[in-house]
C-alpha cells in the first residue's frame, strides 16, 4: 500500500467533498431530467443553469454528513445502529428524505434498526 503524508490525504479528501458538494448543488436544477429536457429548456449550457441556492438542503450530503458526526461521536468502533440513531436524531425534516431512505427512516422510526 502506498503511504501519502497526511496533509496529502486531507488535501484529498478535502479536494472530493468540495468537488461532490459542488457538483451536487449545480446539477440541482437538472437532477432527474432527461437531456431532452435540458436542451429544450436550456439549450447549450455553457454556464450555470440556474443561481445557486445556499441555503437548498441538498439530500446527497445529508447522510454522509451524519455517519462523519456519528463517527466523531462514537469514534472507530461506530456501527450500524449508532448511526442509525444519528438518523433518527438528526434527520427531523422528512420532507428532505426520499427513496430507500425514508423506507429506512420510517423502519427507525418504527424502532426497526439494522442487524448487528
Amino acid at each position: 500500500m502506498k503511504e501519502i503524508l497526511m496533509a496529502e490525504y486531507y488535501n484529498k479528501v478535502f479536494g472530493s467533498w468540495i468537488g461532490r458538494v459542488v457538483g451536487d448543488y449545480v446539477g440541482a436544477p437538472v437532477e432527474l431530467k432527461s437531456v431532452k429536457y435540458i436542451r429544450r429548456k436550456y439549450g447549450n449550457i455553457a454556464n450555470y443553469p440556474e443561481p445557486i441556492d445556499l441555503n437548498f438542503v441538498n439530500d446527497d450530503e445529508m447522510y454522509e454528513i451524519v455517519a462523519l458526526i456519528s463517527l466523531e461521536k462514537y469514534g472507530v468502533d461506530l456501527n450500524a445502529k449508532n448511526i442509525a440513531q444519528e438518523w433518527v436524531n438528526l434527520l427531523s425534516n422528512e420532507d428532505y428524505i426520499f427513496t430507500a431512505e425514508k423506507i429506512t427512516f420510517n423502519n427507525l422510526k418504527e424502532n426497526i434498526f439494522p442487524p448487528k
